[in-house]
């Protein structure tokens, strides 16, 4: 009866211990099965911004429940030194969740919002949102000679753009502005009618379109094989100017006094057509009583071809605007909300530092007998110190990894616009997160020894 009693004394605590390791360790299989299975989602759909954030916070939550696991496990170096800091963060859990989700979430707030900043400096980086071409011009007068050829820049004293200049000529129909400078709902956008052939040969992309077709030259063929005036539009302004989805109709005053109807048919990313619906132009012939051009957009090895082409076209009351600079006006609304999201990441990434500091400085404080106990076995400083740093560093460590890979998932979708100065910068501050968190830490755990010296009144 004594040796089944004992047999059952010490065999009963390990139950709970592994139903314990074992919820944990399902727990972290099931929010990877789950994070696993959200990211082959939205990489194959090319799913909203809003999935790959979430994907990034679950990408969070499965490192966490992962730490946990690994540090709740028990093996063969338990005993070890390595098993001893594993041992004592686990002891510490609460407190090292709390500095660990602080600091991850100030971590990837502020490194997401910075990542999403684009470079419009970069003409590699914009060509599908520019086309390739350097130069937006737009006249007040239209312009009826075709400046795509070499006779028609000739017409128009154009030949400084040399003869491997491309142009984009536009008709421009009546219409409400619906970019994102303007935060009014529209219900009829701008309308511009482009040559099939030039935008097939430019840089431009259809994103998705109703006819579930491949290629742009398919895309285009279908719109123009019927009846019907299909359009395509910036994916900003359906979802944020005209607040609608693909198949919707739009519809505008027609030339003899009717009504016409136009569906929107594809969608383009952020480009320079922002604000405007973009129709074949046989299509737009159709439909609005059109002579000349109001829209071109130029590409040219000229340096000065900003100031020639407002030189050749001053009669027609034309303003050229760099390719680049029009996107960037373009998305000043949006670096105005990232800059506030990057003021919050900021201040959460405060909270988290000092939520570190504190959790530091509490434990250290509580270990001050066992660094005393430790020397009266004839453990060096050098070791205890060893010890101590081993224990607080991967909590800031962890952060920062779990924090940056979490905010590199989230911005996948635009993940080739990031450009390396941008990820110099990134490399930048991790690099000084990491050196500041192991400065604190050393000079904490040297403190702290220090002051242990002097508490040689301590009962155990």
């Amino acid at each position: 009866v004594l040796r089944l009693a004992v047999h059952r004394a010490v065999r009963a605590p390990k139950a709970p211990e592994k139903a314990a390791k074992g919820s944990g360790l399902a727990a972290a299989c099931v929010s990877a099965v789950l994070l696993a299975a959200l990211l082959c989602f939205g990489l194959a759909r090319r799913a909203s911004v809003a999935v790959f954030v979430l994907t990034g916070l679950l990408w969070m939550v499965c490192g966490f429940l992962w730490i946990r696991y690994f540090l709740r496990r028990r093996d063969a170096s338990a005993y070890s030194r390595k098993g001893f800091v594993r041992q004592s963060l686990a002891y510490a859990w609460p407190d090292v969740l709390a500095g660990l989700v602080t600091l991850t979430l100030g971590v990837f707030i502020t490194f997401a919002v910075g990542l999403n900043r684009r470079d419009f400096s970069d003409r590699r980086s914009l060509a599908g949102a520019t086309g390739g071409f350097d130069w937006w011009c737009e006249t007040a007068v239209p312009v009826y000679h075709d400046l795509s050829t070499a006779e028609g820049r000739a017409r128009m004293g154009l030949e400084g753009l040399g003869d491997d200049a491309r142009v984009l000529q536009c008709l421009k129909g009546d219409g409400d502005d619906a970019s994102c400078l303007n935060l009014n709902k529209i219900t009829t956008p701008g309308v511009l009618g482009f040559p099939r052939e030039a935008f097939l040969e430019s840089g431009f992309r259809i994103r998705e379109n109703i006819f579930s077709l491949a290629t742009e030259a398919e895309v285009l063929e279908r719109m123009c094989a019927g009846d019907a005036l299909y359009g395509l539009v910036d994916e900003t302004v359906l979802t944020w100017g005209l607040m609608g989805a693909l198949g919707d109709t739009l519809r505008y005053p027609g030339a003899g006094g009717g009504t016409v109807e136009l569906i929107l048919a594809g969608t383009l990313p952020n480009t320079v057509f922002q604000g405007s619906v973009l129709v074949p132009e046989e299509l737009f012939r159709r439909v609005w009583n059109a002579g000349g051009s109001r829209v071109f957009l130029v590409r040219s090895g000229n340096g000065d071809a900003g100031r020639l082409l407002e030189t050749a076209l001053n009669e027609y009351g034309i303003r050229a605007v760099p390719a680049g600079e029009r996107l960037r006006l373009f998305n000043s609304v949006t670096d105005a909300y990232l800059t506030i999201f990057l003021m919050l990441g900021g201040i959460g990434l405060l909270l988290g530092i000092v939520s570190y500091v504190i959790a530091v400085r509490k434990r250290l404080a509580g270990r001050r007998k066992d660094m005393v106990l430790l020397r009266s076995f004839g453990y060096g400083d050098a070791l205890i110190g060893s010890l101590l740093r081993r224990e607080n560093l991967p909590v800031p460590l962890l952060a920062l990894l779990l924090g940056l890979s979490a905010a590199v998932v989230s911005v996948l979708l635009s993940f080739g616009g990031i450009t390396p100065a941008t990820w110099l910068t990134v490399a930048v501050i991790s690099a000084a997160a990491v050196a500041a968190a192991c400065l604190f830490t050393s000079r904490a755990v040297r403190e702290t020894l220090q002051e242990t010296k002097k508490d040689e009144d301590i009962v155990y």
